[in-house]
């Protein structure tokens, strides 16, 4: 009992560490979405503020600092931005490429069951002839010591089994 219990116990730790998991993926993923909305909100807050301080003729100095903070928050967003429309565009991609996985998976299991299934016939095909063949070869001796016809019947008949067969086991 005691061992059927930690048996249950580790699987459930363990089924539970994967939902975990992916629930932390998915909560990063979130919050990576979120952050580069929030640049791409701050990035066009800057830019009209700049665009309402242009007119200021006397600030030089602010304004150079202006356009500095905005290169950097600039660079920043369009990163973020690029990071939502890479991954909306490569995700159909993705998509894509694992669907074709899947049938190729899925057409190289049928041909390897198919070859399987052919090794099989051809392994049959193959002792039933070496079975014959023994069979024949006593006969063809009892033959020689005998009437010298009876082999040669045994072996039409023999070679029509084993065509009959072969088209069996390779329709």
């Amino acid at each position: 009992m005691n061992g059927a219990t930690v048996a249950e116990d580790d699987g459930g730790a363990e089924g539970g560490g994967g939902s975990e998991s992916g629930f932390l993926d998915q909560i990063k993923g979130s919050v990576a979405v979120l952050i580069a909305l929030a640049f791409l909100i701050i990035f066009v807050v800057l830019v009209y503020v700049m665009w309402d301080k242009a007119d200021d003729a006397n600030n030089e100095t602010a304004w150079a600092r202006w356009t500095f903070l905005l290169a950097g928050i600039e660079a920043v967003a369009f990163a973020g931005a690029g990071w939502l429309f890479g991954k909306e565009v490569h995700r159909g991609q993705a998509e894509a490429a694992e669907k074709n996985a899947t049938k190729a998976q899925k057409k190289a299991d049928e041909e390897s069951a198919r070859a399987a299934s052919a090794e099989a016939h051809g392994e049959a095909l193959r002792n039933a002839i070496e079975a014959k063949r023994g069979q024949t070869s006593s006969g063809a001796a009892s033959g020689r010591i005998g009437v010298e016809g009876a082999g040669a019947g045994t072996q039409d008949g023999d070679l029509d089994e084993l065509a009959t067969l072969a088209r069996q086991a390779f329709p």
